[in-house]
């Protein structure tokens, strides 16, 4: 999602998933390159089908965990990767996975994680 107005990641894109869930996945840089998270997207089903997602209609943003620690609105990550043996159609492995956790429903909690933000692989790529 970006924000017709600024460029940037829409605060939208940083609520949990789903938003009544408890955290919102992510991947870790230690493992996974931007491109790499989005072509995992593309072996994803889409949500209650048997299609997969088009990674190409998909953003990258990133940012530096600790900055997620410096927001003070009890935001937290866990590192969680998905490893199932054999890998399930439709949800990937992913070494890279991890969690950020806490409620994203204030959009001053979602607007706090735009400002730490910057593409990955965004609009203009």
């Amino acid at each position: 999602m970006v924000s017709p107005k600024t460029g940037r990641p829409h605060p939208g894109a940083y609520y949990n998933t789903p938003r009544d869930g408890e955290d919102l996945s992510s991947d870790w840089s230690k493992y996974h390159t931007p491109e790499q998270s989005r072509a995992l997207i593309g072996l994803q089903y889409r949500t209650n089908t048997t299609e997969f997602k088009d990674p190409n209609k998909f953003y990258i943003s990133a940012f530096i965990n600790k900055e997620i620690y410096d927001l003070n609105c009890d935001q937290w990550t866990e590192y969680n990767p998905i490893i199932n043996d054999p890998e399930v159609e439709g949800k990937p492995n992913n070494i890279a996975h991890c969690a950020i956790y806490g409620n994203k429903t204030d959009e001053e909690v979602r607007l706090k994680f735009v400002g730490i933000s910057k593409w990955a692989i965004g609009p203009e790529d």
